[in-house]
């Protein structure tokens, strides 16, 4: 019986040292698969693919493959992250190019009404 636990034992590390290497060789590789991908983030696949299909994270398409590149899964990563409570927050830098132009809400109202041309 002693015998069995302590093979059970070291069989499970023998495991979690296979998969750490294994998350290593993941962290040295260029590009990933989705599988590899969702393991490197800790998501699972679906997530993934909503995120891939949100166009949240970029990817790539070779023939029918689809591999993501690490540095734009990271990249990724940081647009979603949120700032500790002391630190300032950086804010977007808008141009005047591509703002609306206030317009009273009453005067669209009364546009689509007719009673203004």
């Amino acid at each position: 019986m002693k015998h069995r636990l302590e093979s059970r034992a070291s069989g499970a590390a023998e495991k979690s040292a296979a998969a750490n290497a294994g998350a290593g060789e993941t962290a040295n590789k260029f590009y990933l698969r989705p599988d590899e991908a969702a393991q490197f983030l800790g998501v699972s696949k679906r997530t993934l693919s909503n995120l891939q299909k949100a166009r949240a994270i970029p990817f790539s398409k070779l023939n029918r493959v689809v591999v993501f590149k690490t540095s734009d899964i990271i990249a990724a990563v940081e647009k979603f992250r949120v700032a500790p409570v002391g630190e300032p927050r950086s804010h977007k830098v808008t141009s005047s190019k591509h703002t609306a132009p206030v317009v009273n809400p009453m005067a669209r109202r009364k546009r689509r009404m007719g009673r203004i041309p």
